[in-house]
């Protein structure tokens, strides 16, 4: 199922510019929407930090991937004012893209893709719509920079495209005159944004006015104002930084840390805890669904065996006695009421011995609810499979890395090469088992093709030549996440609550993105 494709998109993209790191904030201005500003692959490459990624970009299968991500991007239509086809320049060099909103709106996307391909996709646009809009070229100049602009009249916006000293730009505007927002300088050669370092990417987001400006459905716009990333390459690793200003007042860090330090041990790929959380986890609808009167954990553990389809969720509880079969009889209720055809259904079983109950019917997994008990507190402990690997406690250096900031309210270890391996084996196994299916519905029976007309074996070669393409894309989308996962460190990421209504987390990776977030990105490219 695929929902918010546009969005989804747009923000794969980001994340996938993210991992190029960050050193300067471009300018803010007076009703910005959204503002993103990256200098290139090739600037990274050039720098003398960030080596594990660079590693990373020198890979053969690297490069495939970029140009995949211009053809998902030219699928999507997100650069369709650019013309047909994929731009596979796109990524080497600077980028500027900026939304203003307010009573003169303006909009600018400005890329640096070269002379001849700027040149290419002009001509190529302006050929579409010849007889509409007024061009103008520049005179006794060696770039011969020109510019198209067309007008509707009815609405009074205006659009226009121009190129010159390698850049290509598309801009739209309110009024008479271009909006100094806009820079067109930029095809004379000249600096009307601000000028970029090495390895450069800054990413600004007013969340609320951008969902309004773009009229797709945001979820996040309903508790987030605004957003602001940024990050630099340093060392062999990139760090990231993003800080987050929300609409209401939050307290995460009253409680104190209650770590199960008797329950999680090694050997582990993934650990990450929340704590703060009762109050989101209380008012999401599947929550009352299933929990009862069960009160919303406070506090969450997150963590992943290094051995496959091994993950763990963990979580306080005041009285395991009774959260434990509750909890089961509610996601049995649940279940049945949103999955009654599953392919594979699921029978709940209890184990009379101890305080476990587990579900069984799919292949690999068995996800299982128990009790267990850390000194005096009690938790849950959800997981995909019943059996917990044996090893030795988890280092007190683990607990005092989360604990040692007070303001800290999320912290996540992870050997991101490992732990996207485990999210590739384990997530598509939920998304194709948890899901109906019509058993009764009729196989139609496939059609020779000596039975076929001139009509269906052109249609049929078609879809054939398109999921043979998309079977390939997979292919070296997949291939890229292999040899991806080889030469991913550790990434660690915390969440700080700096204000009452602000949030700041901080990363340091080997790319700038997390395994959830890579597996997201792997989909998202092979369209699955």
């Amino acid at each position: 199922m695929k929902t918010n494709k546009g969005l989804l998109s747009f923000l794969a993209a980001a994340l996938f510019l993210t991992a190029a790191g960050v050193t300067h904030i471009c300018a803010q201005t007076t009703n910005e929407t959204f503002c993103l500003q990256f200098s290139g692959l090739k600037e990274v490459r050039r720098s003398n930090q960030g080596t594990l990624l660079k590693e990373l970009l020198k890979a053969p299968q690297t490069q495939t991937v970029q140009r995949i991500l211009a053809q998902r991007l030219d699928e999507e239509g997100l650069i369709s004012f650019f013309g047909k086809g994929p731009i596979n320049t796109l990524l080497d060099n600077e980028i500027y893209i900026q939304s203003v909103g307010g009573d003169d709106p303006t909009f600018v996307f400005a890329a640096k893709v070269g002379n001849d391909e700027a040149n290419r996709r002009f001509e190529a646009v302006r050929a579409e719509s010849s007889d509409k809009g007024t061009v103008t070229t520049e005179k006794n100049t060696v770039n011969k920079e020109e510019t198209w602009v067309q007008k509707d009249e009815a609405t009074g916006l205006s659009k226009g495209l121009a190129h010159g000293c390698g850049w290509l730009i598309y801009y739209t505007w309110k009024g008479e005159k271009v909006s100094e927002n806009i820079p067109l300088d930029l095809i004379h050669g000249k600096r009307p944004i601000p000028a970029l370092g090495t390895n450069n990417l800054t990413l600004r987001a007013n969340v609320e006015e951008l969902a309004k400006q773009t009229g797709i459905s945001c979820p996040i716009a309903q508790n987030v104002s605004s957003i602001k990333l940024n990050g630099w390459l340093q060392g062999e690793n990139v760090k990231t930084e993003c800080r987050v200003q929300l609409k209401n007042e939050v307290n995460l860090i009253d409680s104190n840390w209650q770590f199960p330090t008797n329950v999680i041990n090694d050997p582990l790929d993934h650990l990450s805890v929340f704590r703060g959380a009762s109050n989101w986890v209380a008012s999401q609808p599947w929550w009352s669904q299933i929990a009862g009167k069960t009160d919303a954990p406070d506090q969450i553990f997150l963590y992943t065996y290094d051995i496959p389809f091994h993950t763990m969720l963990v979580f306080n509880t005041e009285d395991v006695t009774k959260a434990v079969p509750t909890l089961g009889a509610g996601i049995q209720q649940w279940l049945t009421k949103n999955y009654p055809s599953m392919r594979n259904p699921l029978q709940q079983a209890v184990n009379t011995n101890k305080l476990e109950l587990g579900w069984v019917g799919w292949p690999i997994l068995m996800p299982t609810l128990r009790g267990v008990q850390d000194s005096e507190r009690n938790y849950v402990m959800a997981a995909t499979v019943p059996a917990i690997p044996k090893g030795k406690l988890l280092p007190e250096e683990t607990w005092q890395a989360v604990s040692s900031d007070k303001d800290t309210f999320f912290y996540s270890w992870e050997l991101t090469g490992q732990t996207l391996a485990q999210w590739q084996m384990q997530i598509p196994l939920f998304i194709t088992e948890l899901k109906n299916v019509d058993k009764n519905k009729p196989k139609t029976p496939k059609k020779k093709k000596e039975d076929m007309t001139p009509e269906e074996l052109k249609e049929k070669a078609q879809k054939d030549a398109v999921k043979k393409a998309k079977e390939k894309r997979t292919s070296n989308v997949f291939a890229w996440a292999y040899i991806t996962r080889d030469r991913l460190g550790n990434s660690v990421t915390k969440g700080h609550q700096t204000a009452p209504n602000e949030l700041f987390f901080e990363r340091m990776s080997t790319c700038g993105l997390s395994a959830l977030e890579l597996w997201f990105l792997c989909e998202w490219l092979a369209d699955r």
